[in-house]
């Protein structure tokens, strides 16, 4: 992987910390496995072909030395190993470190590089992070990671969970299914799908969108004003410190403020405007407004309204 010195920047280094621990603390030493028992290894000691009480070390690409230690490994055959209680430590960037730990770790290398992390796997880093899961799969061939049982990552005021999750290292794609939650600082969203997407910038990952499919609520504060948006489906835009700066809804949009509520098939919110599209309905103490599209803003009260359709002058919220 590409020496980068990562920064704790809003919670993109919790992923991508998740995708260096495997790929550099586990696949790069089992490249070597084979050499290692073969050279190091007195094979007249194993028995059946299983190795005890293995410690080793190994560098990574940058030239770092990594330590691996396991109760016991089993070499099953040419190419394939299985590690138990493995522990590895190692530098993740000049000045943070980690620890992973899991039950086992299966290792095949063939015409792919792939391995396996089952039992209690969990990553700790010099920072803080926290990744605990019970099974991780990487294939290092498409440099994508996924987990097929739940996983969750905390790191100061940002906590992650979801069923499962996947990682594409080379798209900076992160999503997680089933019961996915994310709370970064005041922002809250749960959905069954949520899908956070990184980008480059000045040679550092930040978040710069996410997109929730599926019983979307979102809840977040800007200027001063809580909103609380619902959806199908939406994507939300992030600047470099993590605020919510837009919204987009294609599906059965609901934005609820602290003055009134509205909904509409579509929308998208910027700047304090909602720009809802079809069946919309403002609802306020005011009275309720409804048409096909509508303009609002949020911090003066001001409405817009196309094809009103009437004023119900009731104050239902």
């Amino acid at each position: 992987m590409r020496n980068r010195k990562f920064k704790v920047r809003f919670f993109a280094i919790l992923f991508v910390l998740a995708a260096v621990v495997i790929a550099v603390a586990l696949l790069l030493p089992t490249i070597n496995l084979q050499s290692v028992f073969s050279n190091n290894v007195d094979t007249a000691k194993s028995e059946k072909n299983t190795f005890s009480d293995v410690k080793f070390k190994s560098q990574d690409k940058n030239g770092r030395e990594m330590r691996v230690a396991a109760d016991s490994v089993n070499e099953q055959d040419v190419s394939n190993f299985k590690l138990n209680n493995v522990t590895s430590e190692f530098a993740l960037s000049e000045d943070d470190t980690a620890t992973i730990v899991a039950d086992t770790t299966d290792v095949v290398r063939g015409n792919s590089n792939q391995c396996t992390l089952s039992g209690n796997v969990k990553l700790t880093t010099k920072s803080g992070l926290v990744l605990e899961t019970q099974q991780s799969f990487a294939d290092f061939d498409k440099n994508f990671i996924h987990g097929d049982t739940a996983v969750t990552i905390t790191h100061k005021s940002t906590n992650l969970c979801g069923d499962s999750y996947s990682f594409d290292a080379d798209k900076r794609i992160l999503t997680l299914i089933g019961h996915a939650k994310g709370i970064m600082n005041t922002n809250v969203v749960t959905s069954d799908e949520l899908t956070i997407i990184f980008a480059n910038d000045n040679g550092q990952m930040v978040v710069k969108n996410i997109e929730a499919r599926g019983n979307v609520n979102l809840s977040y504060e800007m200027r001063n004003q809580k909103y609380n948006i619902r959806s199908q489906h939406l994507t939300a835009l992030l600047d470099d410190s993590g605020n919510v700066t837009e919204v987009v809804s294609d599906s059965f949009l609901t934005v609820k403020t602290e003055t009134g509520i509205i909904r509409a098939n579509s929308g998208t919110f910027k700047d304090g405007i909602v720009k809802a599209h079809g069946n919309v309905a403002v609802i306020s103490d005011n009275g309720d407004v409804f048409g096909d599209n509508a303009t609002l803003n949020i911090e003066t009260g001001e409405v817009s309204i196309n094809k009103s359709s009437g004023i119900v002058g009731d104050g239902r919220r």
